[in-house]
């Protein structure tokens, strides 16, 4: 069964699957398989959780007819009548980003329409993708760290949008560096603050009115189980402190928004999708 919530609502923040020698799974697709568990939470995303056997779940994953887990869940929770057009995804230059990206561009045009992939910096494999899909992926430089470069991106993105909204934001961007001798030689808590907590915090509230025009309202934050209060001691042998404390900080983050625009309609999810 799905571990019960703790004192701080862990469970509803954080629900990762467990899987067993039997499955494979591309890592590409994992998101698509932790979002099936996310679609057990009601849309306004802090509602309780419905127990389900693992078997249950795992069934639920399986709703594509060629076997492949439904990334769509994420997007398609309690609206499936609906045309889920327009997509943003920070951190798009590589590694998990650019695989998402991909993922979304292979789906039915009619299912997901565009996805705006936000790189810092130059991505090969980002521009050979835009050029395989043009009417499909639009690039937008965004640099989560800059607020100014925040602000340009949105501006960007509302001209692309030509009036309509946008449906999904996932905050995929983040860093992880390591302090060799532990916490007491950790440096670098700033910086892994200022990515992945501040750039979460400073990129949903610079895209709120676009999403508030969107027709999914949907925040999906990429979160790691390293950053688990509860599984601290199990991911102890990993040597990045600042990580785990700023993916941890960026949970509770979650948090709040999901209650302050509950009542909007909006949905604030953290997944974790992988086992780290």
């Amino acid at each position: 069964m799905i571990p019960p919530a703790n004192d701080n609502g862990d469970r509803i923040i954080r629900l990762q699957k467990h899987y067993n020698s039997e499955i494979e799974l591309p890592s590409s697709i994992l998101l698509g398989v932790h979002a099936t568990i996310a679609k057990i939470v009601h849309a306004s995303g802090m509602a309780d959780v419905i127990d389900k056997t693992l078997e249950e779940i795992e069934d639920l994953c399986y709703l594509a007819t060629d076997g492949t887990p439904n990334f769509l869940i994420i997007f398609t929770t309690y609206h499936n009548d609906q045309h889920y057009g327009f997509l943003l995804v920070t951190g798009a230059s590589r590694g998990f980003g650019l695989a998402l990206v991909r993922l979304l561009t292979s789906l039915p045009s009619s299912d997901v329409g565009k996805v705006f992939a936000c790189p810092r910096g130059n991505s090969p494999g980002l521009e050979e993708l835009a050029k395989e899909f043009p009417d499909r992926v639009v690039i937008v430089k965004l640099d989560v760290t800059n607020q100014e470069s925040i602000a340009k991106a949105v501006i960007e993105v509302e001209k692309k949008l030509e009036g309509k909204g946008l449906d999904v934001l996932i905050n995929n961007v983040g860093i992880c560096q390591y302090a060799p001798n532990g916490v007491k030689s950790m440096d670098n808590l700033e910086e892994s603050f200022t990515v992945n907590v501040m750039g979460v915090h400073w990129v949903t509230r610079a895209f709120l009115p676009l999403l508030y025009k969107g027709n999914m309202k949907k925040v999906a934050n990429i979160s790691t189980t390293l950053g688990s209060i509860t599984l601290a001691r199990a991911a102890h042998y990993l040597p990045a402190p600042a990580y785990k404390i700023s993916k941890a900080a960026m949970d509770a983050l979650t948090v709040p928004y999901a209650l302050d625009y509950e009542k909007e309609g909006f949905t604030f999810m953290a997944l974790c999708p992988g086992i780290c």
